[in-house]
């Protein structure tokens, strides 16, 4: 099974690939890690950790698809996870190896900005995290353009039919219900997820 796991920063993403992974035996990719290695070793690729997704997004896919769409048809258990992923590229995974591919996305299209910044700097207090870098005004300016950057990806999940959980309100509760997805057999009753507007995500 190939899983990808997709969202705005300081959505979740990181988290739910660990639960994963930590439950079954799946190769984990991340493409945060992927970017600064290849923006160390071929820096003729133009990637920086710092560039909008959109635009990470754009010179990261065409190096990624091969290595995922390979993993797809050979059946290898794989999680690829990171916010350079797109609801566009699911869906043309899908149409090389259908029933082989588990995807969500999270993000906080309606969050307070605010109250974000205070779940973020409660969660990276104590540890090493790049959001230390930003002042107040600066993090507070990036949540905005993350709010928007997951209104985005939800209405791209809507229209192509794949599963976006919102943690605007309930952060842990979006968490579960994303893991209970990506951890469901394909054609069980919770595989109604794949389709939004058929579940309980709360769009508007």
């Amino acid at each position: 099974m190939l899983f990808i796991i997709g969202g705005a920063a300081r959505a979740g993403k990181t988290l739910l690939a660990r639960r994963i992974c930590n439950l079954s035996d799946v190769a984990y990719v991340s493409t945060d890690e992927l970017i600064v290695h290849l923006s160390v070793t071929t820096p003729e690729l133009g990637l920086n950790i710092r560039d909008p997704a959109g635009r990470r997004s754009a010179i990261l896919w065409p190096v990624v698809r091969p290595i995922v769409t390979q993993a797809a048809c050979a059946h290898a258990d794989f999680l690829l996870e990171g916010d350079a992923l797109m609801p566009a590229h699911v869906t043309e995974i899908d149409s090389v190896s259908p029933d082989m591919v588990r995807a969500c996305f999270i993000g906080y299209a309606e969050a307070d900005p605010y109250a974000k910044l205070r779940e973020i700097r409660r969660y990276a207090a104590g540890r090493e995290d790049w959001t230390h870098e930003l002042d107040d005004i600066a993090l507070l300016r990036l949540i905005v353009e993350l709010r928007d950057f997951s209104g985005h990806l939800r209405r791209e999940c809507l229209a192509r039919g794949i599963a976006y959980f919102d943690g605007s309100s309930h952060f842990c509760s979006a968490l579960r219900d994303a893991e209970r997805f990506l951890k469901s057999p394909l054609g069980s009753a919770d595989d109604s997820l794949r389709h939004p507007a058929q579940s309980s995500l709360r769009l508007p």
